[in-house]
């Protein structure tokens, strides 16, 4: 209620100081400061007793609204003053304990699916490997063939001009006895 108070007021200022009454502004900012050490005032009051009381003390008013940090495994917010005692309970605890059961069985799921995607590439890469020989493969014996085939053709244009040269050469030779 106080905060509420002070930035009412706080809009004010504003209003009268572009107005020029300069009587009005020192009124409020005056009423400002006072309600300002009020609310200093109280949160003294409620600074507790004992050793949460002097850690307030000793790193001020601002501490009162606790440091606190993350814990990584579970998310739980600690103090950062808390005792190691404290900490240990909580280390030790069910819920801290679980996550960090759930984060190692989840790290090892995710070191499986790796292995398992790891092992079918290497197989799909063998494969592929396998395919691409074979292809070659053909297609070198195909080559090959093709140029047997060629060959044959060629020889046998040859050998079929040869002969009937010959046979030609053999029936003028018939022809002129």
């Amino acid at each position: 209620p106080i905060q509420l108070e002070i930035s009412a007021l706080l809009k004010k200022p504003e209003q009268l100081g572009e107005e020029g009454n300069v009587d009005e502004y020192m009124k409020i900012q005056n009423e400002i400061e006072a309600l300002k050490q009020k609310k200093a005032q109280a949160q003294v009051q409620q600074i507790p007793d004992g050793a949460a009381g002097e850690v307030i003390q000793a790193h001020g008013p601002q501490s009162q609204q606790q440091k606190l940090k993350v814990c990584e495994i579970c998310g739980c917010y600690l103090s950062i003053f808390d005792s190691d005692r404290r900490l240990a309970d909580h280390f030790g605890g069910k819920l801290h304990m679980g996550y960090l059961a759930v984060r190692e069985h989840l790290k090892g799921l995710k070191e499986s699916l790796d292995k398992r995607r790891d092992e079918r590439q290497r197989d799909r890469d063998r494969r592929r490997d396998r395919e691409r020989t074979k292809r070659e493969r053909e297609k070198a014996y195909k080559d090959r063939d093709r140029e047997r085939d060629s060959e044959r053709t060629y020889k046998r244009i040859l050998s079929s001009r040869d002969r009937s040269r010959s046979r030609s050469r053999d029936h003028d030779r018939r022809k002129s006895r």
